[in-house]
């Protein structure tokens, strides 16, 4: 009789961890910091392939390269979805995302944040709303844009933490797993 709840609890451990790697929200936007991150979603060799290129010729500055994950998201409403993987990240959360498209496996670009919120767009790859830590109370807030190649800096801020999580829905951690 023990091993009905022990199953029922198991089952659901597996659909709180599924829902927690990426939940997109009613307006269609998904938010994602590292920590939603998933060894199991950077399994296709072209794009790895890409990814060691990445590390490779960019070895950044922050505390770990990662490179060996990834958080799916949808850019352009078609599947299969894209990949964000952490390549390098510092101390204050930030980290160096590379955006690969996956059939084909193609680099997208680079941006810079601690938590990422997809904005769908109609006519081409969605925009990027990135926030940058620069303390616990304030960092910057940038809009990237795709130029047809890559990603690129549109416009970028300075905000307070707490108009961040207001434009983001979250602060950080497993809550911006949407």
């Amino acid at each position: 009789m023990r091993e009905v709840p022990v199953v029922l609890l198991a089952l659901f451990v597996a659909v709180l961890a599924s829902a927690l790697t990426s939940r997109v929200d009613g307006a269609g936007r998904s938010v994602f910091g590292f920590e939603c991150a998933s060894k199991d979603a950077l399994r296709d060799e072209s794009v790895l392939h890409l990814v060691h290129e990445a590390l490779n010729q960019a070895r950044q500055e922050g505390v770990h390269d990662w490179g060996d994950r990834a958080v799916t998201a949808d850019l352009n409403g078609k599947d299969p979805s894209e990949l964000f993987v952490p390549l390098s990240c510092g101390a204050t959360c930030n980290c160096d995302w590379g955006v690969y498209g996956v059939a084909p496996a193609r680099a997208l670009g680079t941006v810079s944040a601690c938590v990422l919120r997809v904005k769908p767009s109609r006519s081409a790859l969605s925009t990027l709303l990135a926030f940058q830590h620069s303390s616990a109370m304030d960092g910057e807030l940038v809009t990237y844009t795709f130029d047809g190649s890559a990603y690129q800096v549109a416009s970028s801020r300075h905000v307070s933490t707490k108009q961040a999580i207001k434009e983001l829905g979250c602060s950080g951690g497993e809550t911006c797993c949407k």
